[in-house]
């Protein structure tokens, strides 16, 4: 059978769990891109008892590291020469200022950088399927957020919520993904609030 390939990251957990799930009963062929190995085996396991079938795979990947990013991308790219949906869904926030093992302020790593680095990564799968489709789970919050350019990683001034508005775009400059994907490739992108 030639099921589509549907990736979703963070899909151990609320909304991402949620979204594959319901894409793995569609008879998607569907890859859990999970930090965590143990709750994403569990995620895997139940999705795929749920959906009636064993064609859910999991990749783990620690999206806070561009290395692993592009390791985890790897595999995938291996394993699915069509991905016909990517659905940019892990996030974090965090109260305590910390940083990656690229130097890179946390929230701001994996809210925003990672979607762009893993999705133009997965680009040329993407081109593979007829209709791609690139979703980008985002929050209300983006009304709100402002990326702060003379200090993106909010060495001076940081707060927990002030770095998740920051991460998850603003109105004048979203995330990148959002505003290179479907200039440069055609390939259709929605973003879409939570809740």
């Amino acid at each position: 059978m030639n099921r589509k390939t549907a990736v979703v990251t963070g899909a151990n957990a609320g909304m991402g769990r949620v979204c594959a799930l319901e894409l793995a009963k569609q008879r998607y062929e569907v890859v859990l891109v999970c930090r965590n190995r143990q709750k994403g085996e569990a995620a895997l396991h139940d999705i795929r008892r749920k959906a009636g079938h064993e064609s859910v795979h999991l990749v783990q990947c620690d999206l806070s590291s561009q290395a692993d990013i592009r390791r985890a991308a790897d595999e995938i790219k291996a394993q699915f020469p069509r991905i016909d949906v990517l659905i940019n869904n892990a996030g974090a926030i965090n109260n305590e200022r910390n940083e990656t093992v690229d130097g890179l302020e946390m929230t701001w790593a994996v809210n925003h950088l990672a979607y762009f680095l893993l999705t133009n990564l997965l680009l040329y799968n993407l081109k593979a399927a007829p209709a791609a489709r690139v979703v980008n789970l985002s929050s209300q919050a983006q009304t709100v957020g402002k990326i702060h350019w003379n200090d993106v990683g909010l060495q001076r001034d940081y707060s927990g919520i002030k770095a998740y508005c920051q991460s998850i775009g603003s109105p004048e400059a979203p995330s990148p993904s959002t505003r290179c994907i479907p200039a440069r490739y055609g390939a259709n992108l929605a973003v879409v609030p939570d809740g």
